[in-house]
């Protein structure tokens, strides 16, 4: 994917992720990424890629809502932290992200309540 504006022009890889974990990665809420697959294994911690939020709204039964509320944030910030920022819409570049560190969880780390709200999703759904 290239973006251009004006005469720079950079090339960046690109992801996509669903709502709502789109909006809370842009928004800073979300700050780890828990995927079955292995696609950023290719790349080296420290490796920016676009953010592209995608066209639909994951499925999760509000569960990252429980999550959420969990650490102490009431519905209007949830609100906030789930919605996009002004000016983007699905099917955007919405957002720079830092690649950190690739590696395998087990269900027991992915269910402290730290790790669940960084995620935003509890151990066994993410």
């Amino acid at each position: 994917e290239i973006i251009s504006s004006g005469a720079n022009t950079i090339n960046m890889k690109v992801f996509s992720m669903n709502l709502p974990f789109a909006a809370l990665l842009s928004n800073g809420y979300k700050i780890l990424e828990t995927r079955n697959g292995t696609m950023f294994t290719p790349f080296e911690e420290g490796t920016k890629m676009l953010l592209q939020v995608g066209q639909r709204i994951y499925p999760d039964s509000d569960r990252h809502m429980d999550v959420m509320k969990s650490g102490g944030l009431d519905d209007d910030e949830i609100q906030k932290l789930k919605s996009l920022p002004p000016g983007f819409t699905k099917g955007m570049a919405v957002a720079i992200v830092e690649l950190g560190k690739t590696y395998e969880t087990t269900l027991e780390e992915r269910c402290d309540p730290d790790f669940q709200r960084s995620v935003g999703a509890f151990g066994a759904d993410s």
